[in-house]
C-alpha cells in the first residue's frame, strides 16, 4: 500500500514522491534552479533505447511465437493508449493524482468516482493493468480536489520526447530512468513533469510543463 501526503497551494512542506490537453511546444534551453528536488522512486528496470520518433502512435509489434506486444509507456502515443485503456476499464474518466511512467510499466493513482475521498494505485504491464491497490493518504481530505489533474490538463504525447531529451542530459552515462506527472504542490499548482535521469558519478532531474515544454534541469 504506498501513502501518500495531500497539500493545499500554498504549504510549506514538500510532497513526498509516490503514485492529461494541449500540444507540446519545442524544448527551451533549460536553465538551473535552486528549487528542492522531489526525492526519487526506487530505481526500475534499465530502460532500453527509446525508437526514433514517428509521426503515428504505434498499434504494437510483434515479438517471439507472433505475441501483439502493445505499445509501451514510452513509445509514441504508448501512454495516451494506456491511459484510454485505463479509462474504458474504470468506466469513466478518471482524475489523477500522479502518473509515473516507465520503459516497460506504468502506474497510476486514481481517484475513486464512487468514494471520491479514496485514492487507488493501478499498474500496467504488459498490455495488461491490474489493480486496484488502496492508497493510504495523509493529511486534509479537503486538499484531494487540488492535487487532481485529468489526462485532458496534460500532454502525454511529450513523453517520449522527454525521455529522449533525459539520456542527453550531458552527464556521464545519463539514462532516463523514470517519468512523473503530478501538480508541483506545494510551490505550485502546476502540473510537471519530472524527468528523473541516473548518470555514472551523479544525477539530474529534468522538469517540464503540463505542455511538455522543459523548465529546468537540476
Amino acid at each position: 500500500m504506498r501513502i501518500r501526503t495531500l497539500l493545499a497551494a500554498g504549504a510549506i512542506a514538500l510532497l513526498p514522491l509516490g503514485a492529461a490537453a494541449c500540444g507540446g511546444g519545442d524544448d527551451a534551453p533549460a536553465t538551473t534552479a535552486a528549487t528542492p528536488a522531489p526525492p526519487a522512486p526506487p530505481p526500475p528496470p534499465p530502460p532500453a533505447d527509446p525508437e526514433s520518433p514517428r509521426t503515428q502512435p504505434i498499434e504494437g509489434t510483434t515479438g517471439p511465437g507472433g505475441r501483439v506486444v502493445p505499445p509501451g509507456p514510452w513509445d509514441p502515443g504508448g501512454l495516451t493508449g494506456i491511459v484510454n485503456q485505463l479509462t474504458k476499464q474504470l468506466g469513466y474518466r478518471p482524475s489523477f493524482l500522479e502518473i509515473g511512467a516507465y520503459d516497460s510499466y506504468a502506474f497510476f493513482e486514481v481517484q475513486d468516482k464512487r468514494i471520491p475521498r479514496n485514492v487507488d494505485q493501478y499498474t500496467w504491464r504488459d498490455g495488461q493493468i491490474t489493480g486496484p491497490v488502496p492508497v493510504r493518504l495523509s493529511g486534509n481530505i479537503r486538499d484531494l480536489p487540488a492535487n487532481l489533474f485529468t489526462a485532458r490538463d496534460v500532454n502525454l504525447a511529450a513523453v517520449p520526447r522527454l525521455v529522449r531529451r533525459g539520456n542527453q542530459i550531458p552527464i556521464e552515462g545519463s539514462q532516463t530512468g523514470g517519468v512523473l506527472i503530478k501538480r508541483f504542490l506545494p510551490f505550485s499548482p502546476e502540473i510537471r513533469f519530472f524527468v528523473n535521469v541516473s548518470g555514472t558519478r551523479e544525477s539530474k532531474q529534468l522538469r517540464a510543463n503540463a505542455r511538455g515544454r522543459v523548465t529546468e534541469i537540476i
